[in-house]
């Protein structure tokens, strides 16, 4: 007789599994092995991994709990009732699922997964269970984050003047900067000449 955890049904993705076998949560952490000085705050010296989830489930043509309603479109069928073959239907979706390497949710009984990256599927079936679908996933959380990106545009200083007044005086000073930079270096440039000419004249 095959013993399954009764507290959640789990799932991977829209598929819902019958009876989840067995679950293993796995988390770890990089910690430095350089020294860390006293007083420094320590957590800035440990760095978490991705939560890594295996669940062990099964999927049958008789369903032995059935999460969609019967009236409801069923996530592993295009018609309104669930569809007859449920453990094909489960083997052509995981399939579809890693091939694609599509980011999922997995429901399993302590906690819910979201942005999880499937990593290896096992799919077993013997003469003995032909209307039963064993699946195991191993799935890895992916870390998600958002960029901001920031404008390096420097405006023309020919448009200052549609620039509100403290954009446009920044624009202003610039220019008259670069000004005196440019006034000074062809008085230096001037200057020399000047030496050079005096220096033939007085050959």
């Amino acid at each position: 007789m095959i013993g399954f955890l009764t507290n959640k049904k789990g799932a991977i993705g829209v598929i819902n599994l019958d009876a989840t076998l067995s679950e293993s949560h796995s988390r770890s952490a990089q910690v430095t092995e350089h020294p860390v000085e006293g007083g420094a705050v320590v957590s800035d010296h440990i760095i978490a991994d991705p939560a890594e989830i295996t669940i062990n489930g099964v999927v049958t043509n008789s369903p032995i709990y059935l999460l969609a309603s019967l009236t409801a479109p069923s996530p592993l069928s295009n018609s309104l009732a669930p569809t007859s073959n449920r453990a094909q239907a489960a083997y052509d979706e995981i399939k579809r699922i890693h091939q694609q390497s599509e980011l999922i949710e997995i429901v399993t009984g302590f906690e819910t997964y979201t942005d999880m990256a499937i990593t290896s599927v096992g799919i077993t079936r013997d003469v003995n269970s032909g209307n039963i679908l064993n699946i195991s996933v191993t799935a890895k959380e992916v870390t998600l984050v958002q960029t901001t990106g920031l404008s390096t545009d420097i405006p023309d200083p020919a448009t200052a003047s549609n620039l509100p007044i403290k954009a446009a005086g920044k624009v202003a000073t610039s220019a008259a900067t670069a000004a005196n930079a440019l006034k000074a270096a062809n008085v230096v440039s001037g200057a020399i000449m000047g030496a050079n000419i005096l220096r033939k004249e007085d050959r």
